[in-house]
């Protein structure tokens, strides 16, 4: 073995090892992407958006100074081996799907704690991460002299006419560059192997190996595999990229898993939301926290409401993204630039579909966000009156006591008070902007016939569809099958006569309210001609077919 080794040491509990030189740990275990970074445990890569971070790394390897650089890792093969001899608990049992399922997949070694080093380690052997621009003295084994190197980025490098100090960059330079990109080579790094631990034991792993890390509290949260973590985390990353491509969210606010905070919040206030006034405080850290504790009271309400959520947040998307579109579409035409009004919609969506069980069509949306955004900016040039158009009991052009004071108390104040309170999501101030959307913005909504009641949609088919539908469908009823398979013949008597009959919704009443689909579901396209007794079979479901 070389004397510095290269080592990729890979201890187990048995403290057995395996030292390989660098390049050959890559070839074996980072190119062929063995091991797998789990997000279930591991912090999202936060090196790659800190200037300078990887490189630097990279700089310090070459020096050889890397023993204390120890990556913890699993042995998914052996711990499937170890749990499934075991009594698990409800958490170890997912564990091991987990497990079972990156193996699956082909991975062999699931992180713990050094995802960052190792996605480092291997953009460097992919040439995607350069050297550090300083001055590198170091000591090289294979040439036996030290190396004094000052890599400077040239105007060239700037213009992108040469290329940056990559490892293949370096070798091609020959001589002390060479012998410098081979200093990485000859380091040692160790990978320290856990093949009997469980959930727990994993978590608590990662916690203590981080404790120097400031960890905060969505990356403590995220360090678990119940259904409501699961689901946020997936969550997360199916809407972040489009979150912050509508500047719905600043960039700080979306890494280290802060977006997937502020959808638990979202989850939270669905769950809970049930009233005229807001009695949890759905953003705040230690009520999401208990969300998170399986067995909890908070934890069972916000994962059994995960599937309603899930549809109500679909709807929501669409109407952020067509018609907020974060700064741009509010600064443009409102000239607003209030970061937490899409939170003001989200909870104008949930308390108008969810608490009073009203519809808005997907073809109101424009009509919408214009009338509400209209009355935001309307109210917040108004000086002379609150939002709720009480005239404030000052002579003009003087100070004012403003009833929406973000402290509570009675204070002098400017109009600067009322757009506070979109300055941050205390319960506080939400209870404020909550009422405007209760007592004010929801009734000017339904006078304006934007949002409607289901009960305003007729769940009755014109009679006159009869004959045509039995017409349009060939003498036969639309679902019911016989033994064959085939469908079952209807006579014209048959079609005309209501007690043998029934005009049936294709997508069901509820279906289509709860999809937002565009104008009433009682029209000809959405009817069928069917049995009695099939639709008593088929009740609200959609079905293709009911064989008799």
């Amino acid at each position: 073995m070389n004397k510095r080794g290269i080592g990729f040491g890979f201890q187990t509990s048995q403290s057995e090892r395996k030292q390989l030189v660098g390049n050959l740990a890559y070839d074996r275990y980072l190119n062929k992407h063995l091991i797998v970074r789990d997000d279930s445990v591991q912090r999202e890569n936060v090196w790659a958006d800190i200037p300078g971070k990887q490189e630097s790394f990279l700089s310090h390897c070459c020096t050889g100074d890397t023993d204390d650089t120890v990556i913890h890792i699993v042995d998914i093969k052996r711990t499937i081996d170890h749990l499934s001899k075991k009594n698990l608990s409800k958490k170890n049992v997912k564990y091991l799907k987990r497990l079972k399922d990156f193996y699956s997949k082909g991975f062999r070694y699931l992180h713990i704690d050094g995802g960052n080093r190792t996605d480092t380690l291997q953009g460097w052997y992919e040439n995607r991460i350069p050297l550090q621009y300083q001055e590198h003295s170091v000591y090289s084994m294979r040439g036996q002299k030290w190396i004094h190197l000052d890599l400077v980025e040239t105007k060239d490098i700037k213009k992108g006419l040469k290329p940056k100090y990559t490892r293949d960059t370096l070798i091609s330079l020959g001589g002390d560059y060479e012998l410098l990109a081979h200093c990485i080579d000859d380091s040692q790094f160790s990978f320290k192997i856990y093949s009997d631990m469980d959930e727990d034991q994993r978590k608590k792993k990662f916690i203590v190996l981080n404790a120097n890390e400031d960890l905060n509290r969505e990356e403590m949260r995220n360090c678990s595999l119940t259904d409501w973590c699961t689901y946020v985390r997936n969550l997360g990353k199916q809407w972040k990229g489009l979150f912050l491509a509508d500047k719905l969210i600043e960039p700080k606010n979306a890494k280290r898993f802060k977006f997937n905070g502020t959808l638990s919040a979202l989850g939270n206030s669905y769950a809970n939301m049930d009233s005229k006034k807001l009695t949890v405080d759905s953003f705040s850290p230690t009520i999401l926290d208990e969300d998170y504790e399986e067995g909890t009271i908070a934890n069972s309400k916000v994962t059994e409401s995960m599937k309603e959520f899930n549809t109500q947040f679909n709807r929501f998307t669409v109407f952020v993204d067509k018609y907020i579109k974060g700064e741009t579409n509010l600064k443009n035409n409102y000239e607003w630039n209030q970061r937490n009004i899409w939170v003001d919609f989200w909870y104008l969506f949930v308390y108008v579909e969810k608490v009073l069980d009203l519809k808005i069509p997907k073809q109101q949306y424009g009509n919408l966000f214009n009338t509400v955004m209209t009355w935001y900016v309307d109210k917040s040039n108004d000086k002379t009156h609150d939002a709720f158009g009480k005239p404030y009991p000052i002579q003009e052009g003087k100070a004012f006591t403003n009833v929406y004071n973000t402290t509570g108390t009675s204070k002098k104040s400017n109009f600067s008070d009322y757009m506070g309170l979109f300055g941050a999501n205390t319960l506080y101030k939400l209870n404020h902007r909550f009422k405007m959307i209760t007592d004010v913005i929801v009734p000017m909504l339904q006078d304006k016939g934007i949002i409607k009641k289901s009960s305003e949609y007729s769940r009755v088919f014109d009679y006159t569809y009869r004959q045509s539908l039995w017409e349009d469908q060939e003498g036969k009823c639309a679902l019911t099958r016989d033994q064959n398979g085939d469908q079952v013949e209807m006579s014209l008597e048959e079609a005309l006569d209501p007690s043998l009959t029934e005009l049936d919704h294709i997508i069901p009443f509820e279906v289509w309210l709860s999809e937002g689909r565009e104008g009433s579901p009682t029209v000809y396209e959405n009817c069928q001609l069917i049995f009695t007794s099939t639709n008593r079979s088929k009740g609200k479901k959609m079905v293709d077919s009911i064989t008799v």
